[in-house]
């Protein structure tokens, strides 16, 4: 029997070995097919066999008990001979013509229930793809862990009852909405009374250092997540703010007007609660975040046009190196800088810096989305542009406050019950305390940059095992600190952007919403790789 498969992504060599030894392959050719009328390619097998008949449901059971759904044609087509080139190879173009069934729709499911055609809406909106199939399995269709937490916050947004568990579970729209429908009476967490939400100068906790002039000020107090509470504890430690300090510098081209635009900063800044926090510790049985009525956003402003190209590229090195130097003071707010530096041939450059503590990298994006909006509506109209709304930080705490703790510990102790220890690099007699004759820690950083191709190639085989670009990337550390430790239980941490909790509007809210979790993953003999990332 010959078979003639082909499929919108390019199979690996090793899939190919699999395919030809589990179907009875003499030859394999593998190409692109679509459906009528549409440009959605499919995956399709072309079929010749001595038998008077062939037995498609028979053979349909057959790949479906050996291989993977994604790699079962929807449609097996059946041909008395395979049409050959002069050179003897499969002759493509010859092979499509003598298709005897054309690509049906039935591998295109269309959604149906509102709950199917409101993540199909979504889908195509994030995925940049369309028509999305109700069966069409979100990382073959280009589907990553970023992509998914949006699709996950739109959901919610949508009144979805969706988590990120579901989407990787699940993985088609079909799947999603049958487990949302059933669990659609499921209700969020409902929030939790915390100090102080909204407050006057009477509910304010007296140990906080404010004169009465400042309590006034004050629009909110309430606790610190508990990421939050970690930062602050790896600061005081280390006593330095430099831990989680972040910075960001660009170059402006064309005009710019400088009074605007820290007009704008200062619109954006009136407008979200978490740039107006400070935080405080002393004399408090447990730290608190207080929220300004009003503050100042100052932007600096320095004139280097004098100076040429590599006089304002060294300038401003030393600067970002002083910026740096200064960390931060959380209880004043604003805890970010901002300054704008002016050099020759018209040319600006931006630097801004804040700290981890209250604001993570999703952030960055947005706030700085809306400060060059503000800009442009300024410059260009005379007034500010209305803002999207946004949820307030305190939402997420008022969250975080009505989660079950004691069942989110016992989770961990069993989770990571029987790790003892750190991995060690016990091969190259390496030890976390060590240090150079200088007193710096002995530990390099090393950069990898992968090619294109090296990067499309582990693009395709993440969609190939169903997996993220990052769990595939996860599983390779995994197996690099099984080789330096010699150790086959393997701990290490991964950073997540916590955005894909039960919690609406979550994905464009300002604040700290990263976390650090541990990823445990077992190291297992004689298991042939994709079993492995299977299991994982």
């Amino acid at each position: 029997m010959n078979h003639l498969l082909q499929r919108i992504q390019q199979l690996s060599p090793r899939q190919q070995e699999l395919l030809a030894d589990r179907l009875g392959i003499q030859q394999e050719v593998f190409g692109n097919k679509q459906s009528s009328g549409s440009a959605r390619k499919r995956l399709v097998a072309y079929v010749t066999t001595t038998t008077d008949t062939l037995d498609k449901s028979r053979l349909q059971d057959h790949l479906k008990a050996n291989l993977p759904d994604y790699m079962v044609p929807p449609v097996i087509v059946e041909v008395q001979t395979m049409p050959r080139l002069p050179n003897g190879k499969i002759d493509h173009k010859a092979l499509e013509q003598l298709e005897k069934e054309p690509l049906p729709a039935t591998g295109f499911a269309k959604a149906k229930s509102e709950t199917e055609q409101q993540l199909k809406a979504i889908w195509e909106e994030v995925l940049a793809f369309s028509p999305v199939s109700t069966n069409d399995n979100f990382f073959e269709i280009g589907g990553d862990s970023i992509l998914s937490i949006q699709i996950v916050a739109r959901a919610k947004e949508a009144g979805l009852p969706m988590s990120a568990e579901h989407l990787f579970k699940y993985q088609t729209i079909g799947r999603l909405a049958a487990v949302l429908d059933r669990n659609s009476a499921a209700k969020t967490a409902g929030p939790k009374i915390i100090l102080s939400k909204k407050t006057t100068p009477g509910h304010i906790p007296p140990e906080l250092p404010f004169s009465k002039k400042k309590r006034e000020n004050i629009e909110a107090v309430y606790p610190l997540s508990p990421m939050q509470e970690a930062l602050l504890f790896h600061n005081l430690y280390a006593k330095s703010t430099r831990l989680g300090f972040v910075q960001v510098s660009c170059r402006l081209d064309g005009p710019l007007d400088k009074k605007i635009f820290a007009e704008a900063w200062q619109v954006v800044t009136d407008a979200h609660p978490v740039l107006r926090t400070s935080i405080h510790w002393e004399g408090l049985d447990q730290p608190l975040q207080v929220v300004h009525r009003h503050i100042e956003m100052p932007l600096d402003y320095e004139d280097w046009s004098a100076q040429n190209i590599s006089g304002t590229e060294a300038s401003l090195q030393a600067a970002l190196r002083t910026d740096s130097r200064r960390g931060y003071d959380f209880t004043k707010a604003p805890v970010m800088r901002a300054r704008l530096l002016r050099a020759a041939d018209g040319l600006h450059y931006f630097t801004w810096s804040s700290h981890h503590i209250l604001l993570d990298g999703w952030s960055w994006s947005l706030l700085f989305k809306e400060v060059f909006g503000q800009y442009g509506a300024l410059k260009n109209k005379g007034c500010a542009a209305q803002m999207p709304l946004r949820r307030p930080y305190s939402d997420f705490i008022d969250w975080v406050q009505g989660q079950d703790m004691r069942s989110a510990e016992r989770f961990w102790r069993k989770t990571l019950a029987g790790a003892v220890r750190p991995l060690y690099f016990q091969k190259y007699n390496w030890q976390p305390d060590v240090q150079t004759p200088n007193g710096k820690p002995a530990y390099q950083t090393h950069r990898f940059v992968f090619s294109e191709n090296k990067t499309a190639a582990l693009q395709s085989l993440a969609r190939q095992q169903r997996l993220t670009l990052s769990t595939l990337v996860q599983a390779a550390w995994a197996l690099l600190l099984h080789l330096v430790s010699g150790q086959k239980d393997i701990l290490f941490g991964k950073t997540v952007s916590g955005r894909s909790v039960g919690l609406s509007g979550i994905g464009s809210m300002l604040g700290l919403f990263a976390n650090t979790l541990p990823v445990r993953l077992w190291i297992f003999d004689n298991m042939k790789l994709s079993d492995w990332l299977a299991y994982i």
